[in-house]
């Protein structure tokens, strides 16, 4: 009951409406079913790959600042067990002299500081007064240590802790390693500092495309990408940072979404370790992906509109046929055979007008006896004309030409001969610039450039490996940019292969190339290798093409390039021909670079 019921309705609706019932639907949930499922997988797609890069630029950080804190951990475990600076140190000097004499005879701390290029500055305080402030070694009261940031901390503990100290010379935080150096025969102190350098960390870990912080504990930024950046707060995320890289969408400074990957890395197995977090910018991942989802929701509505668009204009012009062959019937069904409008086209419904009018002829006939018999030769005279008249203005039509040849195209490819179809895809190009720039006063210089890109295709399928071209444009030129007279280059090429290669058996170049010439002239010139021209023949040429005979009809490709350059552009412009005999033949083109199109073309 429910299907009767169901074709029953559809049936009170007229042919249009019932095409648009069960199209559309069909049509707008299928594409916006496949289509939001694209969108959105390439969304997420395009956010994994963003996350998984966010994620290996923290760990390459992470690698980076774990190796060079470990160094330093080597570093100072080495010197502080160093038995000659304890002894250095642990020493009660007479005087000055005999102290830096030591200091010079003890070379290590040296010769880590030059073979480290991440060491910023290496330095051994001492409460030893009779040790002087020299290279290396700062001799300071127990008073003046006391008032060190690392002071007290050197000495509740012996193991190495790290903190970010400003240097003398800049406000900048450094990452900075201290240890206490033991010295068990001595009541004095003494603390070892280690300075990590910032152009060290930034030459290794800078990547444009991201921008990198890092800090100790919740110290301020010791190290950032951007320089402003340094010494001041980093952001705080709402959840804790573990020693696994993680990546979400944050708020920065400014206010604007951004992607962090974020980690941290203890610097020791201690449980009071101090931790380097490190933090992976990626400003660039929020828009992109955002921009990738309105690009694909764009083409998305495009495709929907022109497919609603497409639907509704073929249901409207279904039935309007429909229509015209229901109201042909109903003329016919009242005797009014004068009505009746042939449908064009081949499918069922024109068809059916034919052989409807066939039927009416048939009766007409019948009816009119031997004087509509000569009425309707008459008429089927009036048609042949008509039909000979349409077949000859399709001659003449491009359009009527270039379906034609579309037609031998793809009957070509329906039988695997895509040479052929390749060719007459390229003939069709071909003729249908020629023909499309006819009485075109001008064109740009991208469109000359693809035209001849077809015509030079169209002679290598026909001199095979013989021709070979190649275009070389100067990048300050944008060819969309620049316009120019139509159809100038293609003749030069023509000439170029017709004559400069006509004896070239294999191996044959024609080269292209379009360069700015002083500041506002354009140079074209077509260079081949071929046999060249003699002097005396050459200066014949010459002036041939600047007599601009009429009735002389050589070399009348390269007359009408030169003679359109001077009538358009002036006499000081044209066209020039040089060649030596045996080498090669060039051919310039000379006239004003022009960047747009006048109001009058």
């Amino acid at each position: 009951m429910k299907i009767n019921f169901f074709k029953h309705s559809i049936n009170d609706f007229s042919i249009k409406h019932q095409l648009r019932l069960i199209i559309l639907p069909i049509l707008v949930s299928s594409v916006l079913i496949i289509g939001g499922y694209l969108v959105y997988d390439s969304t997420r797609q395009l956010n994994v790959n963003y996350h998984s890069l966010a994620t290996q630029d923290a760990q390459h950080t992470r690698s980076i600042i774990h190796d060079t804190c470990s160094n330093f951990k080597k570093y100072a475990d080495a010197l502080t067990n160093d038995s000659q600076l304890r002894s250095l140190l642990e020493e009660n000097y007479s005087d000055n002299e005999s102290a830096t004499q030591a200091i010079d005879n003890y070379q290590y701390l040296n010769n880590v500081y030059k073979q480290d290029t991440a060491i910023k500055s290496i330095l051994v305080y001492s409460d030893n007064t009779s040790l002087p402030n020299y290279q290396h070694f700062i001799s300071m009261t127990h008073d003046d240590m006391a008032k060190e940031a690392w002071y007290e901390k050197a000495s509740e503990q012996w193991s190495a802790f790290w903190l970010t100290i400003p240097d003398d010379d800049d406000d900048f935080q450094y990452l900075t390693i201290y240890q206490r150096v033991p010295m068990p025969l001595s009541d004095n102190m003494a603390v070892l500092e280690i300075k990590m350098d910032y152009n060290y960390l930034k030459n290794r870990i800078n990547n444009s495309n991201y921008l990198n912080q890092m800090f100790l504990n919740q110290d301020t930024i010791f190290y950032s990408d951007k320089f402003s950046e340094v010494s001041t707060k980093a952001i705080s995320i709402n959840e804790s940072v573990s020693t696994k890289v993680a990546a979400n969408y944050v708020h920065n400074n400014n206010n604007q979404t951004t992607l962090l990957a974020y980690t941290a890395l203890p610097l020791s197995n201690g449980t009071n370790s101090d931790t380097v977090y490190i933090y992976s910018f990626d400003t660039n991942a929020f828009s992109a992906i955002l921009e990738n989802g309105l690009r694909w929701s764009g083409i998305l509505i495009f495709i929907l509109s022109i497919s609603i668009i497409l639907t509704l204009y073929f249901s409207r012009f279904f039935s309007s046929r429909i229509q015209k062959l229901q109201e042909t019937v109903y003329r016919a069904s009242i005797e009014d055979y004068s009505f009746f409008n042939e449908i064009a086209g081949h499918d069922e419904i024109s068809t059916i007008s034919l052989n409807f009018h066939k039927i009416i002829n048939h009766i007409k006939k019948k009816e009119e006896e031997i004087y509509q018999s000569k009425i309707t030769e008459q008429e089927l005279l009036n048609q042949q004309q008509k039909m000979a008249f349409s077949i000859l203005a399709s001659q003449i039509n491009p359009h009527f030409l270039f379906n034609t040849l579309e037609t031998i195209r793809m009957t070509a490819l329906q039988h695997k001969d895509r040479d052929v179809a390749n060719a007459i895809r390229l003939l069709s190009k071909s003729m249908r610039y020629t023909l499309s720039n006819q009485g075109k006063r001008i064109t740009s210089l991208q469109e000359e450039l693809d035209a001849i890109q077809v015509y030079t295709q169209i002679q290598q399928l026909r001199f095979g490996e013989r021709v070979h071209y190649n275009c070389i444009i100067d990048p300050e030129l944008n060819p969309k940019e620049i316009y120019l007279l139509p159809l100038l280059i293609q003749p030069l090429i023509e000439n170029a292969i017709s004559h400069g290669l006509e004896s070239v058996a294999q191996n044959g170049f024609v080269t292209l190339a379009i360069s700015l010439q002083e500041p506002n002239t354009l140079c074209i010139s077509v260079s081949d290798n071929g046999v060249g021209i003699e002097p005396a023949k050459l200066a014949r040429i010459q002036e041939d093409i600047s007599k601009n005979d009429i009735e002389d009809t050589s070399h009348i490709g390269l007359k009408n390039v030169h003679n359109r350059i001077k009538q358009y552009y002036g006499d000081q412009y044209g066209l020039f021909i040089s060649s030596i005999k045996g080498q090669g033949t060039m051919i310039k083109l000379l006239f004003p670079l022009q960047r747009q199109v006048d109001d009058d073309n």
